[in-house]
């Protein structure tokens, strides 16, 4: 992550309860709703694939008195939460809102002035952050362990609080609203992050997806992205901890911004974005460590053999002088085959050994 020669290339793709949920047969929602059951999915494929390292959240259980129950209703699946629906649920296990989208919790920027947030020390107590603590506990030193902790659009962002049309006009129409809001969604993630560092998180995770080039101009990213993520790693080094900054998608005109953020690495290298690790590795590994690389799709349709390959190329284009770290153009699918996602960690242990010259 920083920018050193280990023994190999580590393998640490982006892995979610999206796929440990279908790996060993749990309901995708009673993934999201319950986080140890959460944790206990993710340690199990951690341990199954042998990844070097994974990511958590800040996940928080429900009430000890909440009820869940699964009910057909007019030939449909619904989740219902002590009794109200929650969530329809279709037949390959992902849920979706029934409800259609609310209007938009913030309409100025006097609501947003208004806004509060929590300090580290109470978010820590609250214990949303207890599972990476257990999950810290359980491997030790064996796994690298990252927290989400930031984002401008995502993640609670200017999106879920604006809707996402009107989230791509504000940026134009709005200017100084979504400064407004991005000032304070990152103090209010700096304080998180500051909990899940108290928590035993190794690294910490910005991911925006919303600030790849598929949906905003590399212009709008300058203006808007890069000050915040700059500020949260600023408040941040501090600590000692690692940061690094997950944009997927069309991220190709904007590595050198995203290297400009100050983080120690970047990632998913999203070839499906048209990301190139040659390309990448050109142009900003040697400022950044990068991380990704592997096409999600060859994970899901393609061959064991084909995933080998494809690995063995990506090494050839990232690994040289160390910096790289092994993983995934995004989540892996629901449904990757396990043995095409064994296949890519094996070939990483066999093809990602430096060699060692003696002094």
């Amino acid at each position: 992550m920083r920018g050193g020669i280990p023994d190999r290339v580590p393998v640490f793709p982006v892995i979610t309860d999206m796929h440990t949920s279908y790996l060993y047969g749990v309901p995708l929602w009673q993934a999201g709703v319950f986080p140890r059951l959460r944790s206990d999915l993710l340690e199990m494929a951690v341990r199954q694939y042998g990844f070097d390292g994974f990511e958590m959240g800040a996940w928080v259980a429900p009430a000890p008195e909440s009820k869940y129950e699964v009910v057909t209703d007019g030939g449909e699946k619904i989740l219902r939460a002590n009794g109200k629906p929650l969530l329809k649920l279709y037949d390959d296990g992902y849920p979706a809102a029934i409800e259609p989208e609310k209007q938009p919790l913030l309409k100025n920027v006097e609501q947003v002035k208004k806004l509060t947030y929590k300090m580290s020390e109470e978010i820590f107590k609250s214990g949303c952050f207890e599972e990476t603590e257990r999950m810290r506990k359980r491997f030790g030193n064996d796994a690298y362990i990252s927290s989400t902790a930031a984002a401008c659009f995502t993640m609670n962002g200017l999106v879920s609080r604006r809707g996402t049309e009107q989230a791509m006009t504000d940026l134009y129409d709005e200017p100084e609203f979504v400064h407004e809001i991005f000032g304070y969604l990152t103090a209010a993630a700096i304080e998180a992050a500051k909990a899940a560092v108290s928590a035993g998180a190794d690294g910490l995770y910005i991911g925006d997806a919303f600030s790849s080039c598929s949906l905003i101009s590399p212009q709008i990213f300058k203006e808007f992205c890069l000050p915040y993520y700059r500020r949260f790693v600023r408040a941040l080094r501090p600590s000692g901890t690692d940061i690094y900054l997950h944009i997927c998608g069309n991220a190709s005109p904007i590595l050198e911004l995203m290297a400009d953020t100050g983080v120690d690495a970047i990632e998913p290298l999203d070839p499906l974005g048209g990301v190139s690790v040659a390309d990448a590795k050109r142009r900003v590994g040697h400022r950044v460590c990068l991380k990704g690389g592997v096409n999600t799709i060859s994970l899901q349709y393609g061959t064991p053999e084909e995933v080998v390959e494809e690995t063995k190329k990506v090494l050839s284009e990232g690994m040289a002088n160390g910096g790289f770290i092994l993983g995934t153009g995004d989540d892996i699918p629901r449904f990757a085959k396990p043995e095409n996602i064994k296949a890519m960690g094996e070939a990483c242990r066999s093809f990602g050994k430096y060699e060692r010259k003696e002094d």
